[in-house]
């Protein structure tokens, strides 16, 4: 039962209980006396209002009004909360974003740098120290970069789960 159901039982209880009663008697014995009533039939209507009750209805409506509240509260908290897993998860991609498009950058400088420093070491500009650390640059940042791209995938399925679209896709695939 809702909440609302509750209450509405309890003021349901203010008001006054109806019962019919009526009864089918037959007495079947043999020889049968000629004066005795051997079939009766009788009823009757029992009307009851709950007038002296200590105050046990109001305590029962307060309570179903207050079971009743508690849980529009406990409703509203989980919207808020799913809300803000939501946001977070929003933010988290928009951040992953960004750092993507940074690491992209950085590969793209370590790889012009990498290819420069190569140029410099044919020409005998540069030692093969510089041609290391180079190719370090270039590996960390794809590293880095291969780091983030997996961030990044992580997020947008944190985001299409609070969204509940990721149970939608896996349904969809599955029928």
């Amino acid at each position: 039962k809702t909440a609302e159901d509750q209450v509405r039982y309890a003021i349901g209880a203010f008001w006054p209980n109806l019962a019919i009663e009526g009864v089918y008697a037959k007495n079947d014995s043999y020889p049968s006396p000629g004066y005795q009533n051997t079939e009766s039939i009788y009823g009757g209507l029992k009307l009851n209002f709950p007038f002296f009750e200590g105050g046990l209805r109001i305590a029962e409506v307060r309570q179903a009004k207050s079971r009743q509240k508690q849980a529009e509260l406990a409703y509203e908290d989980r919207k808020k909360d799913i809300s803000i897993e939501v946001e977070n998860a929003y933010l988290d991609l928009k951040t992953q974003e960004g750092i993507l498009a940074k690491f992209r950058e950085q590969v793209t400088y370590a790889k012009d740098n990498y290819n420069a420093v190569s140029k410099q070491y044919e020409y005998g500009l540069a030692n093969t120290l510089d041609v290391i650390d180079a190719n370090t640059t270039l590996v960390t940042a794809e590293r880095q970069l291969a780091d983030t791209k997996y961030n990044y995938q992580l997020s947008a399925l944190k985001l299409q789960r609070t969204t509940g679209a990721l149970l939608k896709n896996i349904e969809n695939r599955i029928k």
